[in-house]
């Protein structure tokens, strides 16, 4: 279809451009191509005047003679899923001077020079230079160019495999996490990672004495993978990055065994010191305040508290809530010159383990305040 004076669309439906459909036209400037036709031969043979091709074109097959002298050919981007082009394809596109050539390609043809013969170069390239970008299988066509046009064509090859840059560890805000929280490390790459070629390599990490943890959840992005880890409660201390092995691949299938070993920070640890449980719901906090912060605002709903540790920490607990605090063996200390817990709520403070205390500067250890409740349970106050 023609869409205006020298410009004709190909639709989306068309597979294939069939053998001399455009052969020696010089009206034809431009092609849009809204589909990844095949080639078919002679197709556009002698189209002096095409200058641009927009859209992938190519299909699985460019056959012999498909181009041939398009002289004035600049831009044209070969379909990703090329596998053969055949004979004489190319020859005498002077003006080309960008071409990608997917891995994988069958070049069929008496001599590769009769594939890509005279293959840009003319005026319209001021510096002299054409590109032509081989992937990595495409040895003997680089080779070629090497002894046949090295003064005309500029070679790139990707035969680089790609490298760890650095791996990260997200901080929490105050460079403390607990239990249940999820730890986020992110390898870097450098270069874009074939996700259909590559398996996530194993990240291990180490967290404070805890036995190694094991992760192979890698989700590949772009020159990235990341992994996550939900700690668990037996976890405590410094975040140590232990070890990274496995393979990755890159977008030309180039492969490599990685492997690392670094640590992380020491100012990522994870402490839990307080459980809040409420019904089959259990979190994690680092401090007695965040617990009865996170306890519901509701008298039926019973927020059962343990602290895990000795704690140092003025606590102020609202209204309309429903709390027990199990001291579990543990002291409680007033952190300033106010009382350990003032309370507004239902609070209920126990030591299932024993001999736990409560301490005080002010001699208050526990206020209660108007509204809300209190029972000590065998719980000694000092």
């Amino acid at each position: 279809k023609q869409q205006d004076a020298g410009t004709y669309v190909i639709k989306s439906s068309v597979t294939e451009i069939k053998k001399l459909a455009f052969y020696d036209n010089d009206n034809v400037k431009k092609i849009v191509a809204n589909g990844n036709p095949n080639i078919g031969e002679n197709a556009f043979e002698g189209c002096s005047e095409l200058v641009e091709i927009e859209g992938q074109i190519g299909g699985t097959q460019i056959s012999r003679n498909a181009f041939k002298d398009c002289t004035a050919l600049e831009i044209l981007t070969i379909s990703d899923n090329i596998e053969t082009i055949e004979d004489r394809a190319f020859v005498n596109t002077t003006s080309l001077a960008t071409m990608t050539i997917p891995k994988g390609t069958r070049v069929v043809g008496t001599e590769l020079e009769e594939v890509f013969k005279n293959i840009g170069i003319n005026s319209s390239n001021p510096e002299g230079q054409g590109i032509v970008k081989y992937y990595a299988s495409c040895e003997e066509m680089c080779e070629y160019a090497r002894e046949h046009a090295a003064e005309a064509i500029f070679i790139m090859i990707d035969d680089q495999a790609p490298s760890i840059e650095e791996m990260t560890l997200v901080s929490p805000v105050g460079g403390v996490y607990v239990a249940g929280t999820e730890i986020t490390v992110t390898a870097t790459f450098s270069e874009e990672l074939n996700a259909s070629a590559t398996t996530a390599p194993t990240l291990v990490i180490k967290v404070g004495e805890s036995p190694d943890r094991t992760i192979t959840n890698g989700i590949i992005s772009g020159n990235t993978i990341t992994y996550t880890y939900q700690t668990v409660l037996e976890d405590a201390g410094l975040v140590k990055f232990v070890s990274y092995s496995g393979t990755v691949a890159d977008k030309t299938d180039n492969s490599a065994t990685v492997s690392a070993t670094s640590m992380f920070g020491p100012e990522v640890i994870i402490n839990t010191f307080v459980i809040l449980e409420e019904g089959t719901v259990t979190k994690y906090f680092a401090t007695l305040q965040e617990a009865t912060d996170a306890a519901k605002a509701a008298g039926d709903v019973l927020s059962k508290i343990t602290i895990l540790q000795d704690l140092t920490e003025s606590v102020e607990i609202g209204a309309n809530k429903n709390i027990e605090i199990d001291l579990n063996g543990h002291t409680l200390s007033a952190a300033n010159e106010y009382p350990t817990i003032m309370s507004g709520a239902k609070l209920k403070i126990v030591d299932s383990e024993g001999p736990g205390k409560i301490t005080s500067n002010l001699g208050i250890a526990v206020q209660n305040l108007f509204g809300g409740s209190l029972a000590l349970n065998g719980i000694k106050v000092d």
